[in-house]
């Protein structure tokens, strides 16, 4: 290189005319190498100038290009955020007149969906009518314009009108059946789910709205079968909550008392989305329902850093330092929450329960009155405050009469016989001198098939019960003890 700048120098500059013309000349070799090099140094330079300066260059532009054309695809297993996704399809549509029609319509589409997902309705409206100016007519995007009206008898009348232009578009279907369970209508949206499957049996969509319907009417099984379809068919799903299909199999599992099963469920959900409040809670049910308590209260610091005001993290919390023997700690805990969150049922309820831990009985009776006066059907408060009436150590709480009422409005709201409510009563009964009668009711519990948590401790409890039905047939009513309370307490509970 350097001869070459030494021969430029020397001979002036060197063209492409120049070397046509020398290249007549008989030339010593080095002259020639060095006039070929000159040439070639001036070419790299000019594309290098090109290069840097051309905006189609730019490593930025293309990384975004790059990252938007990857989240269009709707199976993509990574969890988007709403947000980001409006951002970056943005920031690619202000130079839209580059992109082609296709990708432009599928930037508009999915800036809509993120949009949507943060209730921005209007402008989703906008980015969907845009799409619609580029396909005149389509069904499907006349459904989504529809879903984004916040009245639904609107939206439902446009569904419809698009059902009846096209009665074997099955996404039509579902949008209708989701609208009508907006609506509460749940029969309805069971029919419209079920048709939209009967026109298209892969429509993962409908097996999914189908399921969490049938977790609104408590049919888990029927829940179970659909969302496990769902996952088959779309395994993750990108867009909005990746890991929701897997939070409601792991629901329908706890349900159906496999929390086992469910655990490793929501620990899956937990995974696709680690900022999953909905599946944080449920494994910390699990280890609860499975008694694992220490755990579960592991889980509690994590449900307080997602969300310090949900009443799922609080009462998580109280119930997790009571079943580990931190009674003091969780009633000071119960009772900050109390003064901070009066209206926290679960919270109220669990500080009822720290306060029986520590043999405050009238506290937890004023605990769960607290509860029953913001939802007088709280089961597991009713059923809470029996136990104490019927079982009291203290002479002035215990009402043997009140508690055969509760158990009574209790067994009214089971659908088959609960061994717990059973238990209640006999110790109701016999609080009332009626032991012939708590005898016969503590026999039959033996008889019934135990679930849920009594599959569980099931050796446990049947060794509590067993001492009652003795005291029964002892003639002698059964009074708390601090040592057991804790163990009465663990019964089903609808958290």
């Amino acid at each position: 290189m350097v001869k070459c700048l030494l021969y430029c120098t020397q001979f002036g500059p060197i063209t492409i005319s120049h070397m046509k013309r020398r290249s007549r000349c008989i030339l010593k070799p080095f002259r020639l190498l060095c006039l070929l090099l000159n040439e070639l140094a001036v070419i790299l330079l000019t594309a290098i100038i090109l290069l840097v300066l051309s905006p189609q260059g730019s490593p930025a532009a293309d990384l975004r290009i790059a990252r938007a054309i990857l989240e269009l695809d709707p199976d993509d297993s990574e969890t988007l955020d709403p947000q980001r996704v409006v951002k970056e399809c943005s920031t690619i549509l202000a130079d839209a007149a580059s992109l082609s029609d296709s990708l432009r319509i599928k930037l508009y589409l999915r800036r809509a969906n993120a949009l949507l997902a943060l209730d921005n309705r209007k402008d989703a409206r906008k980015d969907y009518e845009v799409v619609l100016r580029y396909r005149a007519g389509d069904p499907d995007i006349r459904c989504l314009i529809a879903s984004t009206h916040k009245d639904s008898e609107i939206a439902l009348k446009a569904i419809l009108e698009v059902i009846h232009e096209n009665p074997k578009n099955g996404k039509a279907y579902v949008s209708a059946a989701l609208e009508y369970g907006k609506q509460g209508n749940n029969a309805l949206s069971l029919e419209y789910t079920s048709k939209a499957i009967q026109i298209d049996n892969r429509l993962a969509e409908a097996y999914f709205v189908r399921a969490v319907t049938y977790s609104l009417k408590g049919d888990w099984e029927s829940c179970l079968s659909d969302v496990s379809r769902y996952i088959t068919l779309r395994p993750y799903s990108s867009f909005p909550n990746g890991e929701d299909p897997y939070v409601l199999k792991g629901n329908a599992l706890y349900e159906l008392d496999r929390p086992k099963e469910a655990l490793q469920l929501f620990m899956l959900a937990s995974r696709l989305n680690p900022s999953s409040f909905e599946a944080t809670y449920g494994i910390w049910q699990c280890y609860f329902v499975l008694c694992k308590y220490h755990a579960a209260f592991q889980v509690t610091d994590k449900l307080l850093l997602l969300d310090t005001k949900r009443a799922e993290s609080n009462s998580a919390r109280i119930a997790s330092l009571a079943q580990t023997g931190k009674i003091r700690a969780a009633i000071t805990f119960g009772e900050d929450v109390a003064n901070r969150l009066e209206k926290d049922k679960e919270s109220l309820y669990w500080l009822a329960m720290a306060y029986s831990y520590d043999g405050k009985f009238s506290l937890s009776l004023e605990s769960l009155n607290n509860v029953l006066a913001l939802d007088k059907l709280h089961k597991a408060s009713l059923y809470q405050k029996a136990i104490l009436l019927a079982m009291c150590p203290d002479d002035r709480i215990r009402n043997g009469q009140k508690a055969k009422e509760i158990c009574g409005q209790l067994s009214k709201m089971s659908a088959s016989k609960d061994a717990d409510v059973t238990m209640a009563l006999a110790a109701a009964c016999a609080e009332c001198q009626e032991f012939e009668e708590a005898v016969k009711l503590a026999k039959t519990v033996f008889a019934l098939e135990l679930k849920g948590r009594y599959k569980i401790a099931q050796e446990d409890r049947l060794k509590v019960w067993t001492k009652q039905l003795k005291s029964y047939e002892s003639k002698k009513p059964v009074r708390l003890e601090l040592s057991n309370v804790k163990e009465l307490s663990e019964q089903i509970n609808d958290n």
